[in-house]
């Protein structure tokens, strides 16, 4: 018996294995970052929020108001 083919289909076999597992983890990194990429997107949406609400005033009675504290 010849070991040649043998370990020639063990080989095929593990690369096979190999593909799927490389295919499983790009999708999955793809999954993660695009969920990080939200996470930042809203993250970034929520303090531009912030700083809208944090403006100076435009009315001269606000403004006033302000100075009074």
């Amino acid at each position: 018996m010849r070991p040649h083919p043998i370990l020639m289909s063990i080989l095929l076999y593990h690369y096979k294995e190999l593909t799927e597992c490389i295919s499983e983890v790009e999708r999955i990194e793809a999954r993660v970052n695009n969920s990080k990429k939200k996470e930042w997107l809203t993250k970034k949406k929520e303090e531009e929020k912030q700083l809208e609400e944090e403006e100076v005033p435009t009315t001269l009675d606000s403004y006033l108001r302000i100075m009074q504290f």
